[in-house]
């Protein structure tokens, strides 16, 4: 994902040079998807990225994004839904990651909590699979 008005990246593909070039907009959560991707990324595929800025999840990264010339690697799905209501574009990578699981957790005290079982029904209903509810139905 990159800004509508990113200067250097202009077209729906990116070369790898442009990739490595470019500064990027990382989500640092250990443990989760973002994890296990930055590690293939440099470790696996040998690419090295710039990195601008960190942020621990999700809440900052269109307006870091919008704000930027940042790149920031993000679910495809989320980034298809934000860019229809936002000034972003989705830019294909220069290289192949396999797809993964985005899951929401939580600990067991809150698996009844009226509001939260409203939340995670929202949030499984907009970025969910089809029929990939979880185990409440969630």
């Amino acid at each position: 994902m990159v800004s509508r008005d990113h200067p250097r990246i202009r077209r729906g593909r990116m070369s790898l040079r442009d990739f490595e070039r470019e500064r990027h907009l990382v989500i640092s959560t250990q443990g989760t998807g973002h994890h296990m991707i930055d590690r293939k990324i440099e470790e696996e595929l040998g690419i090295q990225r710039k990195v601008g800025l960190r942020i621990p999840n999700y809440l900052g990264v269109v307006s870091s994004i919008i704000d930027s010339d940042y790149l920031a690697l993000v679910p495809e799905r989320f980034g298809r839904i934000v860019s229809h209501h936002n000034p972003v574009r989705l830019v294909e990578l220069p290289f192949r990651l396999e797809p993964y699981r985005v899951m929401q957790h939580w600990h067991g005290r809150y698996a009844n909590d009226p509001g939260l079982r409203w939340l995670r029904q929202i949030i499984a209903r907009l970025f969910g699979d089809a029929g990939g509810a979880g185990p409440h139905g969630e």
